[in-house]
């Protein structure tokens, strides 16, 4: 489906494909594919893993689950409401609060906590389906670096903020929270934080303000951290 829908789309140029007048080729349709194949081709590499397959193999059934994330993502519109049908938790996926939304999470860190906590969180949360901007999803060669994380900034639904000794120690990590911040003005919850190798008593030597908020730890391990980040979504 995934395939013809791509090859009408190139050759008509069209935003959608009618077949006796109904259409079956939209681009949200296709990025609903898109996403589930994702997730179901998640469940498998888990399986795999627990089974001791070779790591080769799920390595390469990783490499497809990427790229299943990388097509998604190139869709801006979002997907469409099949979705909710086919897995109730996709409900936190629609954008219904913000139009203009692209993204269901923008993921802030600091480079030094790439390896250990931002890349799985937002893997993980990837796999539940959601829509993440995520420096290593959604840049490409040549991009423009303020330009995409603008965008991102602005048509992200909610911020994931790895609040860490490495984030306060640097400044473009928090530019991106300064932005994020500011999209509160209305009383509109934005800001997710998430405590990363740091405690309450160091998150307010920083910041106060942020101390006061209510925030998920690290060490309460990555699913736990996808849960609660995906129950404040819904919230």
């Amino acid at each position: 489906m995934i395939e013809w829908g791509d090859e009408k789309l190139f050759n008509t140029n069209a935003r959608e494909i009618f077949v006796d007048g109904i259409s079956v080729g939209s681009l949200r349709y296709q990025k609903a594919a898109l996403i589930h194949a994702a997730w179901y081709r998640e469940k498998e590499v888990t399986e795999t893993t627990k089974a001791t397959w070779p790591s080769a193999v799920a390595e390469a059934m990783r490499g497809r689950v990427r790229r299943y994330h990388q097509l998604a993502e190139k869709i801006s519109l979002p997907p469409a409401a099949i979705l909710d049908e086919i897995r109730p938790e996709y409900g936190v996926t629609k954008p219904e609060s913000n139009a203009e939304a692209s993204w269901n999470a923008f993921v802030s860190h600091a480079s030094e906590d790439k390896d250990a906590f931002a890349r799985p969180l937002a893997d993980a949360l990837r796999a539940q389906g959601l829509s993440i901007w995520y420096d290593e999803f959604t840049l490409t060669v040549g991009d423009s670096l303020r330009r995409s994380i603008d965008r991102g900034l602005a048509r992200s639904r909610f911020g994931v903020v790895i609040l860490s000794p490495n984030f306060f120690a640097k400044e473009w990590p928090q530019k991106e929270l300064d932005g994020l911040v500011a999209r509160e003005v209305s009383g509109k919850k934005v800001v997710l934080p998430v405590w990363h190798d740091i405690e309450a008593e160091g998150i307010r030597r920083f910041s106060p303000m942020l101390a006061d908020r209510v925030a998920v730890s690290s060490r309460n391990g990555i699913t736990a951290v996808v849960d609660a980040l995906i129950a404040a979504m819904r919230a």
